[in-house]
């Protein structure tokens, strides 16, 4: 019997156990989606105002029962408005401020990661593992399958680059006529290409209404494409569509955000 050929033979093997399970443990602390698992979630920041106070309360009920872990930072916007309807100027200035707020942000927490989240978003289920860059700068919602960034849900590294990017979106933004309407979202989507940050997009169960057909299982949904008319504002209209779409995915909470979402009068400017 050959016991230099046997011993060789439990050499290769115990390496190849230990290369297996080196691996195993490297998948692990890595996340099966290419992140690193961190021991902390980055904070979800947020702007709102008064006109939507409900929207906030609705937002921050479904992140505490998803993903309580998770810390949510309101900042009330100081611009005060008689209307938060989307398209009016008065959105524009909120939007403004919503810009440059997130540049003093990333200032103050250079190397961090922030989520950044509009208020009009019912959270389904957890999202923790998209929680990660993967050497990005920046995730971004889709707008529609095929194309489009959506800027009311986003990951984004706070750096020299990002804080570049939002300014430049700040300059765009200011630049355009004072009775002109636009927001952060047109300029991201023009100069996104161009502006050299690395970027991309979250799957589509991070889901907005524009990226039609709603998806199975979706992480979340965002109420948007809900332009005011003369017969509803923009807030009623949300509030429709959240409701709306709880009803048809058999969302379990869906009478306790039902008793958040009543409001007993709107204003009647919006």
């Amino acid at each position: 019997m050959n016991t230099g050929a046997t011993s060789n033979k439990k050499y290769i093997i115990a390496i190849a156990v230990i290369a297996i399970i080196s691996i195993l443990v490297f998948l692990f602390f890595q996340g099966f989606n290419g992140c690193i698992i961190q021991n902390e979630l980055p904070k979800c920041i947020i702007f709102w105002n008064e006109n939507q106070r409900v929207l906030k309360d609705m937002f921050v009920e479904s992140m505490q029962l998803h993903m309580p872990k998770m810390e949510v930072v309101p900042f009330e916007f100081k611009t005060k408005v008689s209307s938060s309807n989307f398209g009016t100027l008065e959105f524009k200035e909120l939007m403004k401020e919503k810009i440059h707020t997130i540049q003093d942000y990333i200032l103050e927490h250079d190397g961090e990661t922030v989520l950044v989240s509009d208020i009009d978003i019912l959270v389904y289920k957890p999202f923790t593992e998209l929680m990660c860059l993967n050497e990005v700068d920046i995730v971004f919602q889709k707008e529609e399958r095929s194309h489009g960034i959506n800027t009311g849900f986003y990951l984004m590294k706070c750096s020299t680059r990002t804080y570049d990017f939002w300014k430049q979106v700040e300059i765009k933004m200011k630049l355009t006529d004072r009775e002109k309407f636009i927001n952060e979202q047109r300029v991201v989507n023009t100069i996104i290409d161009s502006s050299g940050l690395k970027w991309s997009v979250f799957p589509d169960t991070i889901w907005a209404f524009s990226n039609k057909p709603m998806p199975d299982n979706i992480y979340l949904h965002h109420a948007n494409v809900t332009r005011a008319d003369e017969t509803k504002s923009s807030l009623e209209k949300k509030i429709d569509q959240i409701l709306n779409i709880m009803s048809k995915t058999g969302y379990p909470y869906i009478e306790r955000f039902r008793r958040i979402l009543t409001i007993p009068r709107l204003p009647t400017s919006d």
